[in-house]
């Protein structure tokens, strides 16, 4: 009985406040300014804010650089660096051949092998 009580003065008070409100408040539309240059305005917080967050480093992004090797497909060979060595494999059907793996010998290559290489590095080893 006490809970009929209590749920009956609580309606009571809500319709109470409801009226009370919406005699206060007017009925008036309101006109919103939708422009290009508002929209601009209102969106560049927002992306800017998103900027900063896929910037920011975090403890997951961090772990998955530390455990993760980045790879470069070219042609029928993919390339890696690990351990500071630049390590190479044939692909077979998109799949690395893992028999195949072997480091890369920069000693005997001619220039335009070594250009090649250096391009595979610098593409490797660069920051995303």
């Amino acid at each position: 009985m006490e809970y009929l009580a209590g749920s009956l003065v609580t309606l009571l008070c809500v319709v109470i406040v409801n009226r009370l409100l919406n005699k206060t408040v007017s009925k008036k539309p309101i006109k919103i300014n939708v422009t290009q240059s508002s929209l601009y305005r209102l969106m560049s917080d927002l992306a800017f804010d998103e900027m900063e967050k896929a910037n920011k480093p975090t403890q997951s992004s961090d772990y998955a650089k530390k455990n993760s090797i980045r790879v470069m497909f070219i042609k029928d060979k993919a390339y890696w660096i690990k351990d500071n060595q630049l390590y190479t494999a044939d692909v077979v059907d998109g799949e690395v051949d893992k028999f195949t793996t072997r480091e890369v010998d920069t000693m005997t290559m001619n220039e335009v092998e070594l250009e090649n290489t250096m391009f595979i590095v610098e593409k490797l080893t660069e920051e995303l």
